[in-house]
């Protein structure tokens, strides 16, 4: 009996030792394996991976480890390669602004601003002549780089001021003086223009002229065959007749051109009678008045009268007039005889 128990105590110690062995045998077996697959016998990876489909397990289920053999076959998971795919996956740090300014090709360079491009103005000047009833002439000027300028008209020795629209350009009437008529428009700095003009019917009508710089206060008055003061045949600033009177040989008209709101301006007033063509004869007496104003008082007011007559032949006279004092302000001075008066015969 005692033979016999040492026998199985031999076994049982001979099976825990065979026991212990395979173990051992097993779990070197496994390390094994798991050594080679973790030795770069793994695909690189290309780029993310999206997974799917995965069934997630409890290593607690009831059906021990063969649970883990749901997940598709076609799924695998390395988790020796997490970094990698969270390096792949994370989006690159953007480039600054300028970095990126510093790399650009040439071809996209800014482009710079486009400069303006200078437009040639045309400076010329350029005046035109048109006759027209009453032996008078229409002057179209254009003087595009003077606009809003002063610009003096000259023709036969009468002087007229005016000026230029904002466009450089002025339209303008004045009488004729002279059959062949020629009108000359200049400038401050020297830029100059004429032009030319048949004026045929200057014959027909006796012409006045008084002209004067600055403002001296002058007027010309025409009394037409006996008429009174401030009555219809009373033709002057006030009372200019029209040209429609004058074509019928009815009566004369007045007009007054030039500007006078300067010591450097010149103005002028012209009285028309269309003698050759007169309904009526007599007499028509001609005068000049002053008026004695605060900006004329006690100085010497200069003018000029100019004269034309049936014969065509041109008058001048220059006038020197010494003013009152400023005590008779508000008054007039009556200067007769300065011009001839004129005697019409009716045809």
């Amino acid at each position: 009996m005692k033979n016999h128990r040492q026998t199985l105590d031999r076994m049982s110690r001979m099976r825990t030792r065979l026991l212990v062995a395979a173990t051992l045998l097993s779990a070197l077996g496994i390390g094994y394996v798991m050594q080679s697959r973790g030795e770069g016998t793994l695909p690189e990876l290309a780029g993310p991976i999206g997974l799917s489909h995965i069934q997630m397990t409890s290593s607690a289920g009831a059906g021990g480890p063969s649970d883990m053999d749901s997940t598709p076959s076609w799924v695998t998971v390395y988790p020796e390669k997490e970094d990698a795919l969270m390096r792949q996956s994370t989006p690159k740090e953007p480039v600054p602004l300028q970095a990126r300014a510093e790399v650009l090709p040439q071809s996209h360079a800014p482009l710079s601003r486009p400069q303006p491009v200078a437009v040639d103005t045309d400076c010329s000047v350029t005046l035109s002549a048109t006759p027209i009833a009453g032996a008078m002439v229409d002057l179209a000027l254009d003087a595009p780089c003077h606009r809003n300028s002063d610009v003096t008209f000259r023709h036969a020795g009468m002087i007229v001021s005016e000026r230029t629209g904002a466009d450089g350009t002025l339209d303008v009437t004045l009488p004729a003086l002279a059959e062949s008529a020629r009108f000359t428009a200049a400038f401050a700095d020297g830029s100059e223009t004429a032009a030319e003009a048949e004026v045929s019917s200057v014959p027909f009508y006796d012409r006045v002229v008084l002209q004067w710089q600055g403002t001296p206060g002058l007027q010309l008055h025409a009394l037409e065959f006996g008429s009174e003061y401030f009555s219809d045949g009373h033709i002057w600033a006030d009372h200019t007749g029209d040209i429609v009177t004058a074509a019928r040989g009815e009566g004369g008209f007045m007009t007054r051109v030039g500007r006078q709101d300067g010591p450097a301006s010149h103005a002028a007033e012209i009285y028309t009678f269309p003698a050759l063509t007169a309904t009526r004869s007599g007499e028509i007496r001609l005068s000049i008045e002053a008026e004695i104003t605060e900006q004329n008082c006690g100085t010497e007011v200069d003018a000029r009268t100019l004269q034309i007559r049936q014969e065509g032949r041109l008058t001048s006279r220059d006038i020197a007039l010494e003013m009152p004092p400023c005590e008779q302000a508000g008054g007039f001075l009556v200067l007769k005889n300065i011009v001839e008066d004129l005697k019409i015969a009716a045809r």
